[in-house]
Order: C-alpha cells, then structure tokens, then sequence
C-alpha cells in the first residue's frame, strides 16, 4: 500500500528525513569517489577530516577575509621560504615526489586500538 511520506532522495535514491542529511551524504559520495580516483584511503580521510576540522574551517575563514585568496586562487598553499630550508642529510636525490609507487599515508588503511 502506497504511503505519504516526507523527505529528500539522494541522486543513488537513498531516502533522508532531512535536505541537510541528505546533503551531506551526497557530498560523503562525492568525497570517496574522488579518495578512489587519487587512491586516497576514505576512512582515513575523513578521520583526519575529523580530527583537523577546526584547523580546516579556520583556515578557509582567515582565507576568505585576504586579499588575495589561496584556498581558491591557486589549489594549494605555496610557502614562499620552502627553498630557504636545509636539507636533511638523509635526503635522497633520486626520490621522486609523488612516486606511483610508492604508498602515501593517506593511500594506507590505518589501524587503530581501540
């Protein structure tokens, strides 16, 4: 028997009593499709995103108050003295940045006591 109901449908038609939960659980897709796409671990991810929220949404407010915006302007924050620092004698020349091969922390599950 058909039933009245009310609520949002996500685009996977997954049923929430409210928009807001709705979505979040849209942009939640979104997020592990894109960790999938950059073999980003997604729980990891969202552990962190947990844990470094605060940082994250103060950054993004004193980002927005600038002139000149990093967030958005250019993807990614550039730190102007990063040339200036010493290298550790342990640094490996011939290490590639963003090796394929070679898993980042974000790409490994992580495992947790409890």
């Amino acid at each position: 028997m058909p039933q009245k109901v009310k609520g949002f449908l996500a685009a996977d038609g997954s049923f929430h009593e409210s928009e807001a939960e709705c979505d979040r659980y849209e942009c939640i897709l979104q997020i592990r499709a894109l960790c999938e796409s950059h073999n980003v671990n997604p729980e990891n991810f969202f552990e962190l995103l947990h844990e470094w929220g605060e940082h994250i949404k103060g950054y993004y407010d004193a980002d927005s108050k600038c002139k000149q915006r990093q967030a958005v302007a250019k993807g990614r924050v550039e730190f102007p003295d990063a040339d200036d620092l010493p290298h550790a004698e342990s640094d490996n020349a011939d290490y590639v940045v963003g090796d394929k091969d070679a898993p980042g922390f974000l790409e490994q599950q992580i495992r947790r006591n409890k």
